[in-house]
């Protein structure tokens, strides 16, 4: 069976809110590849790296948070890089055509999260994290097909354990 939806929980406002993610129609679903193979591929393959041949067992409590602290610092370093490479525009188109599958479950039934180029979910207003992880979900679901099984990581560098 086809799976279209996906359901998703996260915390807003102190509250936990249910969102059901919807897959994308086949043109926006190629323009959401387009968009990632241009914008964001090149960004997880550094991030990938970062984490290549560390071999973490046996690490104290304090070297596992110096190592954490220098991948965060180095995450940090690449986001201007990644960013230079992407327009406001572009940013806030990508976002909405992300949001525009997203509902909320509410009590009298699901709200569209962005109601043309509004939000139709006030609590997400101003809710830069949550808005986020909604857009990275719903590539992943989108997008997990795509690539078979291992979904968008097929095309990244493997780890070696």
């Amino acid at each position: 069976m086809r799976i279209t939806t996906k359901e998703v929980v996260h915390e807003v406002d102190g509250q936990e809110m249910t969102f059901q993610i919807r897959k994308m129609d086949a043109l926006h679903g190629s323009y959401l590849m387009k968009f990632c193979a241009e914008k964001l591929l090149p960004v997880f393959n550094d991030v990938q790296k970062l984490f290549a041949n560390d071999n973490e067992e046996g690490l104290s409590p304090e070297e596992l948070e110096e190592i954490a602290k220098k991948r965060t610092d180095e995450v940090f370093t690449m986001l201007p890089k990644a960013l230079a490479n992407l327009s406001e525009e572009e940013l806030i188109g990508f976002e909405m055509k992300c949001l525009r599958t997203v509902d909320v479950k509410k009590p009298a039934g699901l709200q569209p999260v962005l109601i043309g180029n509004n939000f139709g979910v006030e609590e997400l207003e101003d809710d830069i994290k949550t808005i986020l992880i909604l857009c990275y979900e719903v590539v992943e679901f989108n997008m997990s097909g795509f690539f078979g099984e291992k979904g968008l990581g097929s095309l990244l560098p493997r780890r070696s354990t």
